[in-house]
């Protein structure tokens, strides 16, 4: 294996996701939601609080460091899912278009 930075999303859950939005014909109100759009703006404000915290921490134990890596690792690895199952759901939607 490569050390890419490849990832893995489980396409049955999409292509059920997308099913089910199109045999109760609820396609457009998922689109209404901006789900994804709203999940990524959250993430987005997430990550600048997280910078903002670091900033004016200024020296900081290596236990903070820590701390603040890890969770801008976190941050970086649900946007990373949030993107996987996004694109696999779009993909998968292209079986039940009209």
């Amino acid at each position: 294996g490569g050390g890419g930075g490849g990832g893995f999303c489980e396409d049955g859950f999409a292509l059920g996701v997308a099913y089910i939005l199109k045999v109760l014909d609820q396609r457009e109100k998922f689109e209404s939601l901006h789900w994804f759009e709203e999940v990524n703006v959250k993430l987005k404000e997430e990550n600048s609080s997280l910078e903002r915290a670091r900033k004016e921490r200024g020296r900081v134990s290596d236990e903070d460091v820590q701390s603040l890596q890890l969770a801008a690792s976190r941050l970086k690895a649900l946007q990373v899912e949030n993107d996987l199952v996004y694109f696999t759901l779009r993909g998968a939607s292209v079986f039940f278009k009209d």
